[in-house]
């Protein structure tokens, strides 16, 4: 704050697809409508021309990133890569295993972004990615990342939560519902993901041109 940024602002330009994102997000910011985080990343994906879409997801959150790929998937080419993608163990690493003494499988975020790399995306998204492991796996990607939903601390049962600011939690899915006349789901409904997807199509469809 307050700092003279004049040397910063003499070499700044804009242009191209930098110049399009900075366009697409003032839109989005400006617009009276409060969206979720999904809802802004289909029509921003849209508005940037992307057809390909990855997903980068800790196994933890399997059930979150198969909602997040189905609702996507009526939007855009959907690839997704979970987080013990090769399957080589901690110990080739000589890595701390989380417990006993056997076999562990590593987190391999080079890995999924070299998957995703090879599909071509235009957009990668995070999904529940431990801390270091999401910074290894954005410096690798060929193509931007985003995040739909953030990490929390977890549970006392050992499982992981979602925030209820999130876009995948309940209290999110109760108000697109109720702004869609659609039904509530949680991560673990089918039929209601499949609601939320129509809840998302018809919330976007008139704003994507």
């Amino acid at each position: 704050m307050g700092k003279n940024c004049s040397v910063i602002k003499s070499g700044l330009e804009y242009s191209s697809k930098d110049l399009r994102s900075l366009q697409v997000s003032a839109w989005l910011e400006a617009d009276s409508v409060k969206r979720t985080k999904l809802e802004e990343i289909v029509i921003y994906a849209k508005k940037m021309g992307h057809g390909k879409i990855g997903i980068a997801f800790c196994t933890d959150y399997d059930k979150e990133a198969r909602m997040v790929y189905e609702i996507l998937s009526r939007y855009f080419e959907v690839f997704s890569v979970c987080c013990k993608v090769c399957g080589f163990g901690k110990a080739e690493f000589g890595l701390r295993k989380c417990e006993g003494t056997g076999l562990e499988i590593a987190c391999n975020p080079i890995g999924q972004a070299m998957t995703l790399n090879k599909e071509q995306t235009d957009l990668n998204l995070i999904v529940g990615l431990c801390m270091g492991h999401d910074i290894a796996f954005t410096a690798n990607s060929e193509a931007p990342v985003s995040t739909p939903a953030e990490r929390c601390a977890p549970s006392f049962s050992g499982r992981w939560s979602l925030p209820s600011t999130s876009p995948l939690s309940i209290d999110w899915a109760d108000r697109l519902s109720r702004r869609t006349r659609c039904s509530a789901f949680t991560a673990d409904n089918k039929a209601g993901t499949t609601s939320a997807s129509l809840g998302i199509q018809a919330a976007v469809s008139s704003l994507i041109t």
